[in-house]
């Protein structure tokens, strides 16, 4: 509500936000649920300031909480034989681990023909990023082979991150397939394309593959506004992932660049996904002579 031209939390705000913090995507998802519900003119940073105090109010402080898990996680290695590692930052604060259950190590020899690693990013009181390492067992069921929390998502704590998870299964997997996050990039299109791929391209002579689908789905959130006023454009954009023909990928490439209904920042954005797949495809064949 407003008092005075300013916005005031109230109990009723207080609970739609519990609810909201670990149903919604991102804080400006939550900002704009809240403004338009109750009138209000929050903007992220009271958000992301309010959930962090009422989570300190329910469940205590975030660093002893992730004492607590630390020590949990110790003692169920130690009992049940797992793997689980983490470090701490400069100031002594937890900064990044990795874990995996006795079950997941069992998995990981036997079921590497194919993982899938996909980051869930800042959705847990602790602002980490959660990294999920999954695979495919004989019954075409997904399973978790391992999972990090990470406080940054630089190449060099996917470096670290994918390094811890090659000494736990002391394999190595045919195929990783990464979702192709847009947060997980951060805007950086450095080396090979993001962080995941550096990580594992740094520990692991595997066949390093981007799913097509969650590709699309980022240029369908890019170009929907296309969809209306020039919906041939807007379906040549959203097929590009799935075409294998590489003359019909540059002709429509060279369409798009040529086309007035394309923002000049939209194709530099396609130009920065072209960087990423040429990058991909140097990154393929550098493995392949060292395999």
């Amino acid at each position: 509500m407003n008092f005075e031209g300013k916005s005031v939390f109230t109990d009723t705000i207080d609970k739609e936000l519990d609810l909201l913090k670990g149903n919604t995507k991102t804080y400006s998802s939550i900002v704009s649920i809240i403004n338009e519900k109750y009138k209000t003119s929050f903007n992220k940073h009271h958000i992301i300031y309010r959930i962090q105090k009422l989570c300190q109010e329910t469940k205590g402080k975030a660093q002893q909480d992730a004492y607590e898990f630390v020590k949990l996680a110790e003692e169920d290695v130690k009992t049940n034989s797992g793997f689980f590692a983490y470090s701490l930052n400069e100031n002594n604060q937890f900064d990044k681990c990795v874990y995996l259950s006795n079950v997941m190590l069992l998995y990981s020899q036997h079921f590497l023909d194919i993982i899938i690693v996909d980051s869930t990013y800042r959705r847990n009181r602790f602002n980490l990023a959660l990294v999920n390492v999954l695979g495919i067992n004989n019954h075409g069921q997904s399973i978790i082979l391992a999972f990090g929390l990470l406080s940054a998502e630089t190449k060099e704590n996917y470096i670290w991150l994918f390094s811890q998870i090659k000494s736990a299964w002391k394999k190595t997997p045919q195929t990783c397939i990464s979702d192709d996050d847009e947060s997980i990039q951060q805007g950086k299109y450095i080396d090979f394309g993001c962080f995941i791929y550096i990580g594992l391209s740094s520990n692991f002579k595997s066949t390093l593959l981007l799913c097509s689908w969650h590709v699309q789905r980022n240029l369908i959130s890019k170009f929907c506004y296309i969809s209306k006023t020039n919906p041939e454009l807007y379906k040549k954009i959203t097929n590009l992932p799935f075409i294998t023909n590489q003359a019909n990928f540059e002709e429509i490439i060279d369409t798009l660049r040529s086309s007035n209904d394309i923002p000049k920042e939209q194709i530099q954005y396609l130009d920065k996904k072209l960087e990423k797949k040429n990058g991909q495809n140097v990154l393929q064949k550098k493995n392949s002579l060292e395999v």
